[in-house]
């Protein structure tokens, strides 16, 4: 992992592998992941964000049943947020 600016990161992977995991996060924040591979003729256009919720030890015990539903924090509206604002994938 390397430290890019601010909050952002470079993970680099070889070329064969097919999953790969980024670990060290904190439990319910939000991420933006892009992919971008690189060979030898160069570098691709980066992919669409992915927004990521990482998941807490709360919504991990209650998807096991040991804690109430009430407890996990509520998701934030991106879409309707995005649509009040007129912002798309065009814009």
């Amino acid at each position: 992992m390397v430290n890019l600016q601010g909050s952002a990161f470079l993970f680099k992977v070889g070329g064969t592998v097919r999953r790969a995991t980024i670990s060290d996060l904190t439990d319910f924040t939000l991420y933006n992941v892009t992919l971008v591979s690189r060979n030898e003729f160069g570098e691709s256009l980066p992919s669409y964000a992915v927004l990521v919720l990482t998941r807490t030890q709360d919504e991990l015990d209650w998807e096991q049943g040991g804690t109430s539903l009430a407890n996990l924090p509520k998701l934030p509206d991106t879409k309707n947020c995005c649509r009040s604002k007129n912002v798309t994938h065009d814009s």
